[in-house]
């Protein structure tokens, strides 16, 4: 489902709507966050691990580099290093390695269908990473604590409106 489409504007319009009568906190979330990743599966559901992923290593990376800044841990700088790198490989595999590898293998325009429905490069792999990363950067530098509740960093990374 593409943006400029008017069933994203109902989807949208419905939501809201539905999500205005719901009680706040974590159900109101809750039910965000079913209705961006409904949204994301209508793509190929080849994208969706790369979101799991990222949201995955934002929410136990954060909690781990909170917890080593809270205890001055000498391994606060290289545990932030390993998991801003684990954040930002499935970007680093679809935008480099795969399109190279395709045309290290010799795959013109012509051979790259079969591939691009394998390893297309999953929507908005940029905007959701980088959000990650920029937040992960927050909890290292201690501009903000890390979020213990999963549902919000899922919600953060994948909430469909952006």
């Amino acid at each position: 489902m593409i943006i400029g489409d008017p069933l994203y504007l109902i989807l949208l319009v419905s939501a809201a709507l539905l999500a205005f009568f719901l009680p706040g906190g974590r159900i109101r979330a809750a039910f965000w966050l079913v209705c961006s990743y409904i949204f994301y599966l209508t793509y190929p559901i080849s994208f969706f691990p790369s979101l799991l992923f990222v949201t995955l290593v934002a929410y136990s990376g954060g909690i781990l580099i909170d917890k080593l800044n809270e205890s001055q841990s000498l391994q606060s700088r290289p545990v932030t290093a390993i998991v801003l790198t684990l954040c930002l490989v499935p970007l680093l595999f679809y935008k480099y390695f795969v399109p190279h590898v395709v045309e290290v293998a010799g795959a013109g325009a012509a051979n790259w269908d079969p591939v691009a429905n394998q390893f297309a490069v999953p929507l908005g792999i940029s905007f959701y990473t980088f959000g990650a990363v920029g937040y992960l950067i927050d909890v290292s530098i201690g501009v903000k604590t890390a979020e213990r509740s999963l549902i919000k960093v899922a919600l953060f990374c994948g909430f469909f409106p952006t």
